[in-house]
């Protein structure tokens, strides 16, 4: 948790400017909506991208911790396929291209496999 959060602190700098710039005028904004999808390897792009991974590397071995075995670590679930993977390369690329995007899902309160819709007749 700690590398988590020293990881989303670095970030929320450059998320602020990012954001700050998506409400310039003229600026258009791709918006990608997907029922599931994953981001990718969040920890370890992040780490590279921010150019602090062999000094998270290095902090965490004094720990006694590695590394590489927590980022493999999500590597190991089955429910992993390359589908449901889609959605997070696109934006992935997208930001590596550095086009605005936002990408929009279902945010499941237990799993990704159940999902209902109630009471349409009532919508207004």
């Amino acid at each position: 948790m700690a590398l988590a959060y020293t990881v989303r602190n670095q970030l929320l700098e450059r998320w602020l400017h990012t954001v700050q710039n998506y409400n310039k005028p003229g600026v258009r904004i791709v918006s990608y909506l997907s029922a599931e999808f994953l981001l990718g390897p969040h920890l370890e792009n992040n780490l590279i991208n921010l150019g602090i991974y062999d000094e998270a590397r290095d902090a965490l071995k004094d720990l006694g911790l590695d590394l590489r075995k927590m980022i493999d670590q999500r590597k190991s679930r089955g429910w992993e396929t390359e589908a449901w993977q889609t959605g997070g390369l696109l934006l992935d690329s997208l930001a590596t291209l550095e086009i605005p995007a936002v990408g929009y899902g279902i945010r499941y309160e237990f799993g990704i496999f159940d999902q209902e819709i109630r009471n349409v007749g009532r919508w207004k």
